[in-house]
Parts: structure tokens; sequence; C-alpha cells
């Protein structure tokens, strides 16, 4: 997998702490995405963000990367870049998750 682009979603209602996905608007953000970009291999890899605290991914990042990836027949990533360049990266297929990765970057 080469991540060639990124697309912000934006959650009118996130602070610094706290961040929800909001389906719909991710789904309108991807498809807006492939239809610019345009290559047939394109698509959803799955969600990004930083957390200010060195705390990993929270219970709201895996119940949102669960459901998620109840739309997708690959599994999707969630990455979470904690404070001291610490990525959490985990997976979720078919609604269940597992931690694939904590890396130092």
């Amino acid at each position: 997998m080469i991540v060639r682009s990124a697309v912000e979603v934006v959650d009118p209602a996130a602070s610094g702490t706290s961040w929800i996905r909001r389906e719909n608007l991710a789904q309108q953000a991807l498809d807006r995405a492939i239809a610019t970009l345009g290559h047939p291999w394109m698509g959803y890899v799955g969600d990004w963000h930083s957390h200010p605290a060195p705390c990993e991914a929270s219970a709201q990042d895996l119940k949102s990367i669960r459901s998620a990836s109840r739309a997708y027949p690959r599994p999707l990533l969630l990455i979470v870049h904690r404070s001291g360049g610490v990525l959490d990266i985990r997976a979720a297929r078919r609604g269940r998750s597992q931690t694939v990765l904590e890396v130092t970057a």
C-alpha cells in the first residue's frame, strides 16, 4: 500500500481532545477525492489523527474504526500519532480491531 493523498474531513464539533468520524461526511469526501484523482486503485485506507497527550488509541477511536470497517471488504488502519513521536497503528476488519504495530517515528 502506498499513501499518496490524504483527505481532511472536518468535524465541526472537534476540540483539542475530541474528534468523531462523521460517516456521511467522510464518504462524501472520499467520493470527491476518487472522482478528482481518478485512479482505479485509489480507495479508503483508514483514519489518522494526533493525540496531544501520550495516550494510545481511545475507546472512541477503536469504536469508530471498527464501525467503518464493516462497510469495506479490506482491512482499515487507524494511525494515532502520539506525543514523543510514537505511532499507534491498529487494523480493523469486519468490525473487529487489533493492534498492528507501535513504533517510534
